[in-house]
């Protein structure tokens, strides 16, 4: 069987000690749910290598250039550059730097279209060595491997660490809102996009739970994903905790017509 690159082709990312591995699956051109996995390796020189970071941190797949074919994206945190794309291409993929500087992003990453011009921008946030929470703009098409896309603030002091994001329209008002994990502050928030995202500081937010979510010692809550229950028809955002295959429970968000548009899911 043929892997097929392309809307029925998805692609996974693992970044480690500095050299990119990718596992790349597809179905049959009838659809069938036969799957084959081809390894790619940096070290190999099947990718190109992704900077001097021995610490990646996020690693978010998504269509950035809206050319029917899923990408991927990595995040760093130890040395610049910060995020990396990683731009399919007829052969192979080319490397893209997003952003040049050095910042201690956290895993997690969400895409969507925030500034509304089509194309998806990307959302990213500090560790525990930070406070910030930032989107950068996809510059639509206008791409250069070596030009950063234009970075804007989300969410800036207070505790530190953020740990996933997801898009979705949790409210039911027809918009999508962000919802994402402050782990210093034991805090989950809900965002509003601003009606002008390029210049606003920072955007309206609402605690949605704070608190522990049932974590044990030295642990955190992590991971968003959405969920759709059965018999209300409510979405449910529920996280996981670090260094445990246990998931705290619990009902974080709820609208009556979910629809999640993208973000980080948990892994045991």
């Amino acid at each position: 069987m043929r892997v097929a690159f392309g809307a029925a082709a998805f692609a996974l990312a693992f970044a480690v000690t500095g050299r990119v591995v990718l596992g790349l699956a597809g179905q049959t051109m009838h659809g069938q749910p036969e799957i084959q996995w081809k390894h790619l390796s940096s070290a190999t020189g099947d990718l190109p290598l992704p900077g001097e970071s021995q610490q990646q941190t996020g690693a978010l797949v998504a269509d950035l250039d809206k050319d029917g074919v899923n990408d991927f994206v990595l995040s760093f945190r130890q040395r610049a550059p910060a995020l990396v794309w990683y731009r399919r291409n007829s052969r192979g993929w080319n490397r893209y730097v997003i952003e040049k500087e050095f910042l201690t992003v956290e895993a997690g990453g969400a895409a969507y279209d925030i500034d509304g011009d089509g194309y998806p921008d990307l959302v990213f946030g500090a560790d525990y060595q930070g406070d910030e929470l930032w989107w950068w703009r996809n510059p639509g098409g206008h791409y250069d491997p070596n030009v950063s896309w234009e970075r804007h603030t989300i969410k800036k002091g207070g505790a530190h660490q953020f740990h996933d994001q997801i898009f979705g329209d949790f409210e039911g008002t027809g918009k999508p809102q962000l919802v994402f994990w402050n782990q210093g502050s034991k805090t989950l928030y809900i965002a509003e996009i601003p009606p002008d995202p390029r210049h606003a500081n920072q955007w309206p937010m609402q605690v949605v739970y704070s608190g522990t979510a049932g974590e044990g010692p030295g642990k955190y809550a992590e991971g968003l994903g959405p969920s759709i229950s059965m018999e209300t028809g409510e979405s449910i955002c529920s996280p996981a905790t670090t260094g445990s295959s246990t998931r705290a429970a619990g009902t974080f968000v709820r609208s009556r017509s979910p629809t999640s548009v993208g973000g980080s899911q948990p892994v045991d």
